[in-house]
This record gives structure tokens, sequence and C-alpha cells, in this order.
């Protein structure tokens, strides 16, 4: 007959067990965040895709970005929202952004770590509204689409404003990091602070009308 396990021997294996438990946990969860963040990356390259085709449509320009308390109920703009700022006065509709046609899918607006009841988790950079991608100075340099954070940790009018003080911020989702599109349509994660992000964003050169 088999002798069974004494109680110090499963206590053993409990705790074996637990250990290797504990080691592959990090590990786990360090996996399941470079997912998130290869999903994140994802939506902005569709993103970023969409704004060149929409210029390639409109004359070489990249779309009119509203923002604000102005831009709630607003047609036009890249991204439609029926109040401000969202999520707490209203609500992203990204159906109804002139965007959305190049894209077809709601869920490419938003980053899987973005725990929030908002629609969408970008920002376009307000110094690119309406202006010729031509005149985009270091377009390879120059964030197009960012993570935009805000008192609930989204972007509150998809609008990422350097004009008005205080200006918008980075949110670092990943790993204290953002993801970014750039102009020249690459995408990639960056760790820059928010002082650096505005000056990369912020160029000279640009033609803040939009064309007839």
């Amino acid at each position: 007959m088999r002798k069974p396990f004494t109680l110090l021997e499963l206590l053993v294996v409990m705790a074996i067990i637990a250990i290797l438990a504990g080691l592959l946990m990090p590990v786990l969860s360090k996996s399941r965040k470079k997912a998130q963040q290869t999903t994140c990356i994802n939506n902005l390259t569709q993103l970023g895709l969409a704004f060149i085709m929409y210029s390639q449509d409109a004359t070489d320009y990249f779309p009119w970005y509203v923002n604000g308390g102005e831009g709630a109920n607003q047609e036009g703009g890249w991204l439609f929202y029926d109040g401000f700022p969202v999520p707490l006065a209203g609500n992203f509709v990204v159906s109804r952004g002139i965007l959305f046609p190049y894209i077809n899918a709601e869920k490419i607006y938003r980053c899987p770590l973005d725990r929030t009841e908002s629609k969408c988790s970008y920002g376009a950079n307000s110094d690119t509204r309406a202006v010729k991608t031509t005149q985009v100075s270091a377009s390879s340099q120059t964030p197009l689409l960012l993570e935009e954070g805000s008192t609930q940790e989204t972007t509150n009018d998809g609008f990422f404003d350097l004009d008005y003080s205080p200006r918008d911020y980075l949110v670092g989702r990943h790993d204290e990091g953002n993801v970014f599109a750039f102009c020249d349509g690459h995408v990639s994660w960056e760790n820059w602070s928010n002082q650096e992000t505005w000056r990369k964003c912020d160029f000279s050169g640009t033609i803040n009308t939009y064309p007839e």
C-alpha cells in the first residue's frame, strides 16, 4: 500500500508552490503590461495612418481640432464630444469624428490601461491643427498624437493644448512613459518629461487657418 503524505510533506509542497507563484507573478504582470502597451502602439499606428490619409485627401492639411467648452457639440473635429470636459461633463462619440471613416473601429481610440469611462485616450498636438504636413519641422521628432492626462487621467477633449496655461500634460500609463504617434507616421514609447514633450510638440512656421 502506498504511504500517504505526511502533514509536513504537504506543507513543504505548498511552500514550494507559493514561492514559485511569487516568482512568476511579477513576470506575468510585466508580460500583461507589455501586451497592453503593444495594443496602445497598434491603436496609435492606425490613428496616425488615418491622419495621413485624411491629409492626402485634404490638400496636405492636418484636420481641424475643436477643443474646450466651445468645441462641445461642434462637428468637423477629428473627435466629437457633447460636453466638456470628458468624462465629467460629456462623452466622446468617436463615430462622429471626421477620421472615423478611415478607421471604422471605436476600440482603436482607447488605451487598454485607460480606466476611465472615456471612449478616447489620445489627444492631438494643438500645434498641428489645420497646418500643412510639409510645414512641420522635424516631423519624425514631432508628436502628432499623445496620451493626454487630466484630473480624470484621460484626454478631456482630444486636444493636447500648448497655448493656454496650465498646459495639458501626459498621463504616464506605460511604465511611467507614454506612447506617441509622430507626424511622419511612426509610433514609439518614450519616457519624456512634460517639459520635454511640450518642447518637441512646439514648432514654428505653422498656419492656424483651415484650408478653404
